[in-house]
């Protein structure tokens, strides 16, 4: 807590500041909650660099990375711009005057104040690889004052979305920079402008706009290369996971050759990848690139909680930490008391929506567990699947094209089902918006006994329809 300036770190004058795998956090001050760096008696200020040097430095033979996005590694989170008696000022995050900032491998998350990123008379700004999320602020997120000259700003590969923003707009530059690059930004902020400039924006020899996707509901950024008014199809930003979904219409959206100033992505993980089902391009926009292991369903192993998925009945519905075989983190358990009369022939116990990414044949598979015996029925876990060619969020009103049902193994341990449906969408039935939605259902025997039944590992992949013939017939 600093009474008026620099939270955690304050620099005056001609100072370098150098932080890597580091954590920021729970700070106070009036302005510069985490970061100040003012300028000295020569009008000359600071350089600030986050995971972008080591000014000028040797690293230690023995040092450690953090490992990317766990346990605060590379966070500047929960920093608060307020006085010393507790009252909220408009100060930033982070400020800088009159020096060089660069930012890369970040994440703001959960600051509160005028703006997060505030830089005045800046000579050398770059900002790659960062997410803002959950912060909130009264002004622009970002505000940028550029100084005279030959500067060039950086602006790649930023994820800003789900934050509070109290101005019009979501990147204030108060003045023009010489020249800007401003590429590959996914900014999902509905009802906000996501960048202003004292003029209007346009593509020039100096300022490239290409490859970004807004929630802008006109075209705000220079065509041909944007995606508006886009709904992002996150992984699960309900617990702060702002990577994209295999179904998001921003994988693989813009060429190879867009993917400028960053081979790897937030997660450290290599950038671009070219996804071999979907039939669009090479690069993803935004601070994260899906991977070809990555998994398809949201939280399909049950890790620690059931996020991701709904159940039409919650209270029957909780966590358990058994696991099949080869998964970790538990799994889901539904669980009901015997109930004199009941004839209810199947309950759910979660609900999850997949975008489907293009025309394939997609395997569903999973894990179950029953009260059965081998010499006894009893409960039954089963996944019922449906099909629609266009209701992006699964909507219940939506035709069904088609519709199926996935028996799983029902005896007192879990087990993997021997053999997974196959769905198959057809280039006449894919659309953006096609959609299979996956309900783990369980039919109790008897109707009106105690129920006791459980799913784990539920997995979809799937094969374009143009790879299956792209080795002839093998």
């Amino acid at each position: 807590r600093a009474r008026l300036k620099g939270g955690a770190i304050y620099t005056n004058g001609r100072m370098s500041v150098c932080v890597n795998d580091f954590h920021l956090d729970d700070n106070r001050a009036e302005q510069g909650a985490a970061i100040y760096s003012d300028f000295g008696g020569d009008g000359i200020g600071g350089t600030v660099l986050i995971n972008a040097g080591l000014c000028g430095l040797n690293a230690a033979p023995s040092i450690v990375a953090c490992t990317r996005n766990q346990n605060g590694c590379n966070t500047i989170e929960n920093n608060i711009a307020e006085t010393a008696a507790g009252v909220a000022t408009d100060g930033a995050t982070v400020l800088n005057y009159l020096g060089i900032t660069q930012i890369r491998d970040v994440q703001f998350r959960g600051n509160r104040g005028g703006s997060v990123w505030r830089l005045v008379e800046e000579i050398g700004p770059v900002m790659r690889n960062v997410l803002f999320t959950g912060n909130n602020v009264t002004g622009p997120l970002i505000r940028v004052n550029i100084a005279t000259g030959d500067i060039h700003q950086f602006f790649q590969h930023n994820t800003i979305a789900s934050n509070v923003i109290g101005a019009n707009q979501v990147i204030q530059f108060e003045n023009g920079p010489e020249k800007l690059s401003f590429n590959h930004n996914l900014i999902f902020q509905p009802g906000k402008i996501s960048v202003t400039l004292p003029f209007a924006i346009a593509s020039s020899a100096n300022y490239d706009w290409d490859f970004n996707a807004t929630s802008d509901t006109g075209q705000l950024l220079p065509p041909p290369w944007q995606a508006i008014n886009i709904e992002p199809r996150f992984t699960n930003s309900a617990i702060g996971d702002f990577r994209l979904r295999v179904g998001s219409n921003l994988v693989d959206l813009y060429p190879a050759t867009a993917a400028v100033g960053a081979t790897r992505d937030l997660d450290n993980r290599v950038r671009p990848v070219d996804l071999s089902i979907v039939s669009n391009r090479t690069v993803d926009v935004g601070a994260f690139e899906r991977q070809q292991a990555d998994p398809w369903m949201v939280n399909g192993d049950f890790d620690g909680n059931f996020s991701g998925w709904t159940s039409d009945n919650p209270g029957l519905t909780g966590y358990s930490t058994l696991n099949v075989t080869g998964s970790s983190g538990g799994s889901l358990a539904f669980t009901r008391a015997a109930t004199v009369g009941a004839t209810t022939p199947r309950f759910n116990a979660g609900v999850q929506c997949f975008n489907v990414p293009g025309p394939g044949i997609y395997r569903l598979s999973a894990a179950g567990r029953g009260t059965a015996t081998n010499f006894l029925a009893g409960d039954s876990p089963v996944i019922r699947w449906r099909l629609r060619a266009n209701a992006s969020t699964c909507a219940q009103a939506a035709p069904i094209a088609l519709e199926g049902d996935l028996f799983l193994p029902n005896q007192s341990a879990l087990a993997t089902t021997a053999t997974p449906v196959e769905i198959t969408v057809s280039d006449a039935l894919w659309t953006q918006n096609t959609t299979i939605e996956v309900r783990l259902d369980v039919t109790p025997v008897p109707l009106d006994g105690a129920i006791s039944a459980g799913f784990d590992n539920v997995v979809i992949t799937g094969t374009g329809l143009n790879a299956l013939f792209a080795n002839g017939f093998e």
